[in-house]
Parts: C-alpha cells; structure tokens; sequence
C-alpha cells in the first residue's frame, strides 16, 4: 500500500476519532442534561416538602407556645397575688407591733394611780424614746383623767419640762371624749336596747384593758393608764357581782392615755422602710405603697381629688392599724395601705412578663427556622458547588479527550511515516498548533480560576494602550488568523487615554470575550469592536464594548453567565466546547482593576458586551489590587 493511501486512511481515522468524539459528547451532554433535570425536580420537591414540614412544626410549637404561656401567666398572676397578700399581711402585723410596743410602756401601776402619780408614766416614756429603733412615732402625749366634779380633765406632756400640764380638749379628740365620758363607761342600763350596747361596750372594753385601740381620725393609740393584775373571776355569783361592781368603779375612774402618732413620720420614714424591708427581692422593689384616710369603699372604687392615683390601680388594700378593738371603734373612714405594682397592676406586670416571655420564644423559634433555613441554603448552595465541580471535571475532561485524540492520531501517522508530503505536513502542524492553544488556554483557564479563588492573583496595573491591547487580542484568536472570511468591524476613538490595568490579565479577558463572539457568533462571522473614552464615577475612563450576530443569550440565563461552571442549556445541547469558566474570569479581573461589566443580548441577535476601566491619569486606587 502507498504512502499516500496510508495518509488518506489517516485523515479518514482523524475525522473518525473528531466525528466520534463529538458523537460521544452529544450522548455525554443530553444524558447529563437529562440527568441533571431530574435530579432538579427531585431536589425541587424535597426542598418543599421539608419547608413544608419545617413551616408546620414551628406553626405547632408557636401555638404550644402561646397556650403554655398563657397558662404559666394565669399561674404567675394567682402566685404573685398570694404573695402580695401575704407580706401585705406581714407588713400590717409589723406595724401594729410597733405601734403596740410603743404604747404597752407608757402605764402605771395600780399603786401609782391610787397616789395620782404620773412621774412613772414619764420616766417609761422616755426611756422608750432612747431606745425605740422608730422614736418619731409618738408626737405627743396626753392623759384624760376624772377629776372629783365627773369632769374629764386632759393633761399634756410637757417634754422640756417632764411633767403634765393642764389643757383645753382639742376638736379632734372630740369622739375620744365623748366615748371615755364617765356616764357611757356605765353598763347599769335596763332596757333592751341598752343592755345590747351594754354588750357591745363590755366586748370593747374587755379589749380595750389589753390592748387598746387605735382612734384613727386623729390618729392616736387610746388605752387604760394603768396596768391591771390579771385576776381568776370567781366561781360564786355574789362575788361575780362584787367584783363586776367594782371593776365598772374602777372604770369610771381609771384615766386613759393618749398617745398621737405622727402621721408624716408614719408616711415618710416608717412604713416605707419596713415596706422596703419585706418587698424588696434580689435588690428590685417592684411594689410601691401610699397611706389613704378614708372610707374601704371610696378607697377602692374612686379617687378623690385629695388622694393618690394608685388607689384606683390598687392591687391589695388593707386597714393599716388593726391592733385592740380599733375595728370594733372604727366605723367610718379609716387609714389604709394602697399597695400597687409599679407596671400599675399585677394583670399589667404579668401581661408585660408575658409579651417578654412571648418575644423570647417567638425570637428563639424565628432564629431557629432562619438558622434551619441558611443551613438548607448553604447545604443546596454546596450541593450544587459539589455538582458543578463534577461538571467542570467531566467537561474539562470532555475537552481535553477531543483535541488530544486528534494530536495522538495524527502523531501517530506522523511517527510511522505515513505522511511524507510537506504540504499535508504544514497541515498537520497546523492541527496540532490549534489543538494545543485550545488546551493551553483551558489549562490557563483553570490555573486562572483557581488562583482567583484562593485571592493569590496579583496585578501589577500600568498604563496600557488599549488600541494595541486589542490588536494583540484579535491576533491571538487562530480561527481569526485562519479563516479570512470574518468580518471586523473596529471603531477606536483616537487620542483616548491609557487605561490603568494589568496587560496580560486586561489582554486574557479581553481576549475570553473575542473568543465567545467567535463560538457563538454563528454564520454571520462578524465582531464589532469599539473603544471611547467616557467619564465613570466622575474619574475619567474607558469603555470597551465587543459585540456579535450570533445566537444570543436568553433572557433567563443572562443573571448567571457570569457564575463559574455556569453554561447555558442551549449551549450544552448545541455542543459548543467550553467549560464555564471564561465569562467568571473575566469579570473577577475587570472587577480587580476597580472597573465593571455589563451585558445585553436577545436570543438570535447577537450580543453585546461592554467594559469600562479607569484611565491611567484617573483615580489610581486600582493599584496592586488582587
């Protein structure tokens, strides 16, 4: 067999191994795309389904949520009004044993009384006053006695003096007067009326020799003077008799004392700091109090003029001197404690802990559904990084299988010495040169993008001549240099300033642009190529715009054209070779030189790309940007 037939069965077999390679990537580029949609959808549903499942929890667990707060309200409200109760309770038994201890020292003995003499009285006083923790409690001190006329006599201490001194009955103690008058400490009625407040007198008297009272419209501590000895009633009724007679002697007799409380001590030292004491929890006093005169049902249900606000938000009111009979004597208005929260009540402090309550939950479950919803993103964001990696992968090697068939046929040939004629030679080398700039720059292209995205490519801007840079570019494209039937149409302006770029980094991205308006410039083989100058983030620039006749690009995959790995699917089904990569490099370097990059196109008219980068005598803070 000739030499000649060798070489023609070896152009034969190079079109066989080109025809078969691209045989091989349609069958490669449909199954993958085939596979790819289905993989999508299934992805597609899976995503929904689980925000499905996710939006539906998170709905149920709010509801829960909701439904246990409100009834950890219910039972926050009804814990915290028991508590209010009860150091309300505490806080008015506190301040009656004060006022108690207070009044239980200023008595005399029987022995004293029958002699007239108050110089105990006196002594007890002021010995309570050295060392009583509240000494402003007692204002002033009085004794009511009967004289020899059955007249009530008052006297008052005289404290610079230590002695009693006569003085007129003032009108507050009018009803202390007319109580304590020696013809109502009588019980001798018959009637049937007076025998029932005989009664009541005798109750309240009964209290009174014990305890006292508190006569709260002056407001003082009302009590006996003098100390009764406690004393077993006999059994027999005469002497029963005897001694009830004696007794009701002896009250007509016995003098009273009569202790006034300093009500703006009382308002301003003494009961705020035992209400300190009792209501203050880990250093936070959530309960403010206010002294109220008057009557339970105006206290509660209005606020007069004269009193304070939170009587009408009050959260617990209580009677504030309890002590003795002073109920029993006390039928009309009365001093209370108003203790009210400082939200305004107890339903507006736990409805403000449950809004608090409820914005935690809601702000927790809001972060976890964002938090599930980022790592879904992230996780598809990785999938499909994963996805498009093995894309590049199969297509980088996709790529290289063709052109690398190619160069081992016709090396192959060229080995055994099948192909001897110069011409066919120079045909040959042409072949391989073309093969090998294809894998050069697809190499080059990956040495790019990975450098880029490790951040380790740094350019060294100059001023570059962009008429020449594009000269340059035309001239290293081999389809140009080969095929003299395209068409370039170049509109320079002259006199334009030098851009201030990188040259090989600006030539290689210039140079990806050219190259696609070759690939997908279809049969029109026509490129139009303008340079201006134009003025950009009032610096000046220059504008490079690069267009075509081709196939276009649609209008859905224009937002992704420059993501790398990202081709369209008309391209893949049209086999036009490429790995993604081209359209992300060129804007990582346009974007380095502080430019930018635009682009318009409409699927079968072509499309246009435009570049606009800073001029060497603009604003040079591009420099030694990565």
């Amino acid at each position: 067999m000739s030499r000649a037939n060798w070489f023609s069965r070896g152009k034969v077999f190079v079109k066989f191994v080109k025809s078969d390679a691209r045989r091989a990537s349609t069958q490669f580029s449909c199954g993958r795309l085939d596979s790819a949609m289905r993989l999508k959808a299934q992805r597609r549903s899976f995503t929904l389904l689980l925000i499905g499942a996710l939006v539906t929890l998170l709905s149920l667990l709010a509801v829960l949520q909701y439904r246990w707060l409100g009834q950890i309200s219910v039972a926050e409200r009804q814990t915290m009004q028991t508590n209010l109760r009860n150091q309300t309770r505490g806080l008015q038994e506190e301040i009656n044993q004060e006022i108690e201890r207070a009044g239980s020292r200023l008595r005399i003995s029987t022995e004293d009384f029958s002699k007239e003499s108050w110089g105990e009285l006196i002594d007890r006083y002021e010995r309570w006053k050295a060392a009583a923790k509240y000494p402003g409690l007692i204002k002033d001190v009085f004794v009511a006695r009967v004289d020899a006329n059955e007249q009530v006599r008052l006297l008052q201490l005289d404290q610079s003096a230590k002695r009693l001194e006569p003085v007129d009955w003032p009108n507050s103690f009018a009803n202390i007067r007319k109580r304590f008058e020696p013809m109502r400490r009588s019980f001798g009625h018959e009637t049937e009326r007076q025998a029932k407040e005989r009664q009541e007198e005798e109750s309240r008297f009964g209290s009174m020799i014990e305890h006292g009272y508190v006569a709260e419209e002056v407001p003082a501590v009302v009590r006996f003077a003098v100390e009764f000895e406690k004393t077993e009633e006999p059994r027999e009724p005469r002497e029963r008799e005897r001694m009830k007679s004696a007794l009701n002697e002896l009250f007509q007799r016995v003098p009273l004392a009569i202790l006034v409380l300093d009500i703006d001590y009382i308002k301003q030292e003494f009961v705020p700091a035992l209400f300190k004491r009792r209501f203050t929890v880990d250093g936070t006093l959530d309960y403010e109090v206010a002294l109220i005169y008057g009557k339970p049902a105006e206290v509660k249900t209005e606020r007069r003029a004269n009193e304070s606000p939170l009587a009408s938000a009050a959260n617990e009111t209580v009677n504030m001197f309890v002590m003795g009979s002073s109920s029993e004597f006390n039928r009309g208005s009365r001093w209370q404690m108003v203790i009210t929260h400082r939200a305004g009540s107890l339903d507006a402090a736990v409805a403000q802990a449950r809004q608090r309550n409820l914005f935690a939950s809601f702000g927790i479950l809001s972060v976890l559904a964002i938090s599930v919803i980022i790592v879904i993103i992230i996780s598809r964001r990785a999938q499909k990084l994963a996805r498009n990696q093995m894309d590049f992968i199969a297509g980088v090697s996709h790529e290289f299988r063709t052109p690398l068939a190619v160069i081992h046929a016709i090396s192959e040939n060229l080995a055994d010495g099948l192909i001897t004629n110069q011409q066919q030679i120079e045909q040959c080398g042409v072949v391989i040169r073309n093969d090998t700039r294809r894998l050069a720059g697809m190499v080059e292209q990956v040495l790019e993008f990975a450098g880029a995205s490790r951040g380790k490519n740094l350019y060294q801007p100059q001023p570059v001549d962009v008429k020449e840079m594009i000269e340059k570019a035309l001239a290293a494209n081999p389809i140009l240099e080969t095929q003299k039937d395209w068409q370039i149409e170049k509109e320079i302006e002259p006199n334009m300033p030098l851009v201030l770029a990188d040259p090989t980094a600006l030539a290689s991205a210039v140079r990806n642009i050219i190259d696609n308006a070759v690939k997908y410039g279809g049969d029109h083989h026509w490129i139009g190529i303008k340079a201006k100058a134009k003025t950009f983030d009032h610096a000046p620039a220059v504008e490079i715009t690069i267009a075509d006749r081709g196939i276009g690009i649609p209008e859905s995959d224009l937002p992704h054209i420059f993501e790398p790995f990202y081709r369209g699917r008309e391209v893949v089904a049209a086999q036009v070779h490429g790995n993604g990569l081209g359209l992300s490099l060129v804007k990582n370097i346009i974007e380095a030189h502080g430019g930018t990059i635009a682009v318009s196109s409409a699927p079968g008219e072509g499309s246009t790309f435009s570049l606009s980068l800073p001029a060497a005598n603009g604003n040079d803070s591009t420099s030694n940007r990565r």
